[in-house]
């Protein structure tokens, strides 16, 4: 459920009130505290961006490098076990060779859109969990293709969100929960919760996302309140 956004006069009344300002001062405070939290979340947004960028970059130049060897056996454990060391000993745990294998089976099972000269324009995306009657469709030569990243509207999910989603081993299962979260707004927590309720199998018997995730969402409020 979306939290509601604090409108700028009640956050202006609310500091009057709370702290004693006077009014004039607690209208430019206002103002200021939403442009630092802007600020904050422009550069939160960002930062997970160039992080999922890179991880999906890490993993695409692992995947085509152990691709072109496959003839060699053991080469891509001795290749992780490389650059694991290498990386580790030179910005930390975070490349560990479990890591590493985890970037690679990013690449492959995600697709990252590259914009072309025309900003307005990236490879095409498959259609979103809008429509439910089509994201469902057991098309076996579609659910073995790379999921679409369009970071112009998947701005929200972060390195956490594909790393859970890299835990469903059904690639329908997992572009179902990917379209869900970007649409839905999910956080991390969120995503988790609605995997462990089996969300995708639900919907698989119901074909109606919208009253399925109302009623999830309408429960939770109501466990929340009883606590």
């Amino acid at each position: 459920m979306k939290a509601k956004k604090e409108t700028k006069p009640r956050k202006t009344a609310d500091l009057v009130r709370r702290d004693g300002l006077v009014p004039t001062v607690a209208v430019l405070a206002t103002e200021i505290q939403d442009l630092i939290e802007t600020a904050r979340s422009h550069v939160s947004v960002t930062a997970n961006l160039a992080m999922v960028n890179l991880y999906w970059n890490i993993g695409r130049i692992i995947a085509e490098d152990i691709q072109k060897n496959e003839k060699r056996a053991g080469y891509g454990e001795q290749l992780l076990e490389g650059l694991s060391d290498v990386l580790t000993r030179e910005y930390g745990p975070g490349y560990s060779r479990v890591n590493l294998q985890e970037m690679r089976r990013f690449s492959l099972a995600f697709e990252i859109c590259q914009t072309v000269s025309n900003e307005s324009a990236v490879h095409p995306i498959r259609s979103t969990v809008s429509n439910e009657s089509r994201i469902l469709q057991t098309a076996s030569a579609e659910s073995c293709e790379p999921v679409l990243i369009d970071f112009r509207k998947h701005f929200r999910l972060g390195w956490s969100h594909y790393r859970l989603l890299l835990g469903q081993g059904d690639p329908l299962c997992r572009k179902f929960y990917f379209e869900q979260a970007a649409e839905q707004r999910w956080t991390v927590r969120e995503l988790r919760r609605q995997i462990d309720r089996g969300l995708f199998e639900r919907v698989a018997l119901s074909r109606n996302i919208p009253r399925l995730v109302a009623q999830d969402e309408g429960s939770r409020v109501l466990d929340a309140s009883a606590r």
